[in-house]
């Protein structure tokens, strides 16, 4: 045809129809005998976008915001050019003029929104977003978006409250019971979370992401056992099906190890520690390289009295950690049970050399101390971990023995009075009074 109105018809139907080729050769024949229709410029930009021809697209759209000033469209497509050409600052300015030109094209706020959150202006990128989600109110990435920007301004009852308002909405849908689970669990509050991800799985009773959290949470709520069961049926997933929801088998393993580990640990702490000796011993099968696994060795062997086997365990707990003061602290503790009291000093002294905050670290110096006799150093060392630590009972009921030992019954009864404040062993308070007693009226008595 050689009419222009004919030519833009057919370029228009092309481009309907996604023949993106023919669409640009017909608007380019149209433009070429009248290049002041801003309607074709703006639609062969549209063909040359759809067809990733970003250079040629972005002066299609200038050209036809250059004719018409108040070409909303060309602008919006052209903000879209910026963004895939990664000039941020650009695309920004084209949504203003888009907007400007036309304020109910909110169908841009949504990627103006997340371009001033890149921009850090956190407060325009909510607002967009607000009125983004009043236009179209189904969008459940456009919440998902606003309650992260919420977030980032330290507003997890605002991001949570988005959230539960997309849910009224889209009460099935799986993404926002997903992140509503997620920003529960970030807080800690794992009921809640636990709440969204059984919500979920009621759904879908394989969704790895739910299971995966569910497993994580189980872990950090110290139901090992549960966590273990989940950990193990997902290491059974097809893996393809796990990478595709951002989930590594390598990552499960990992966090199988880290339930594990933590499971031991915590039979320790509950006083079963032939149980957890038994645990860490398996876990060494696995791995000869975790200073945790003979640290919990040890702790398990001396809880048990075995004290030579917790002091080798700790041995090799600082072969592989030898910077690691804690385990410093709990082999000077064992070597203080075995009467190696200089090496049990020296150990201390290494502590309270990188940490002379370590107000247990003097206590311990001053009960070794004690043991030799060597009742000043003794009182030196106590009062160190007083003045780091002024209410620690212990430290008075061992200032007051050292004192005691020194035949010092004033400063005996001084320290046993303090114990007396700040002790809440009733049982062993009545005793230390009664003790206190007889001291004073020896004293009197003189």
């Amino acid at each position: 045809p050689n009419n222009l109105e004919g030519l833009s018809s057919i370029a228009s139907i092309h481009l309907e129809q996604k023949e993106y080729d023919s669409a640009i050769e017909y608007f380019a024949l149209a433009l070429r005998n009248n290049p002041k229709e801003f309607r074709d410029y703006s639609n062969y930009g549209l063909a040359l976008l759809r067809k990733g021809d970003l250079t040629k697209a972005e002066l299609a759209f200038k050209s036809a915001v250059g004719v018409n000033k108040n070409d909303a469209m060309s602008y919006a497509n052209l903000g879209v050019v910026y963004m895939k050409k990664d000039n941020i600052d650009e695309a920004i300015t084209a949504f203003e003029h888009a907007l400007a030109a036309d304020s109910e094209l909110n169908s841009i706020r949504y990627d103006y929104a997340k371009l001033l959150a890149l921009k850090d202006k956190t407060s325009q990128a909510v607002e967009q977003y607000l009125k983004f989600i009043e236009a179209y109110p189904d969008s459940a990435s456009a919440y998902i978006a606003l309650s992260q920007l919420y977030l980032k301004k330290d507003s997890l009852p605002e991001a949570i409250d988005t959230l539960n308002k997309a849910l009224e909405i889209n009460p099935n849908d799986t993404i926002l019971k997903l992140e509503l689970a997620r920003l529960h669990q970030n807080n800690a509050e794992f009921d809640d979370a636990l709440k969204y991800y059984n919500e979920v799985l009621i759904a879908d009773k394989s969704n790895p992401v739910a299971l995966y959290n569910v497993a994580i949470i189980k872990t950090q709520m110290g139901k090992y056992t549960d966590a273990t069961s989940i950990y193990n049926a997902l290491l059974k997933t097809d893996e393809e099906f796990l990478a595709n929801n951002q989930i590594s088998i390598s990552d499960i393993q990992k966090d199988l190890y880290e339930n594990q580990i933590k499971h031991a640990q915590s039979l320790i702490e509950i006083g079963e520690a032939k149980k957890a000796k038994s645990a860490f011993n398996k876990l060494l099968e696995k791995n000869q390289e975790d200073s945790r696994i003979y640290l919990g060795l040890a702790d398990s062997s001396f809880a048990l009295g075995m004290n030579i086997y917790a002091k080798n365990y700790y041995e090799q707990a600082l072969a592989l950690d030898e910077t690691n003061l804690d385990i410093v602290a709990r082999y000077a503790q064992v070597l203080y049970e075995l009467k190696d009291y200089e090496t049990a000093l020296a150990l201390l002294d290494k502590i309270t050399d990188e940490n002379p905050d370590d107000a247990k670290a003097y206590y311990n110096k001053g009960l070794i101390n004690f043991e030799q006799k060597e009742y000043d150093v003794a009182v030196k060392n106590i009062f160190e971990a007083i003045e780091i630590d002024p209410s620690k009972a212990d430290c008075y009921y061992l200032l007051g023995s050292v004192f005691e030992a020194d035949n010092k019954p004033q400063d005996a009864i001084y320290a046993f009075e303090k114990f007396i404040e700040f002790s809440t062993d009733e049982t062993l308070k009545e005793k230390i009074k009664a003790k206190t007693k007889n001291l004073y009226d020896g004293v009197v008595k003189k």
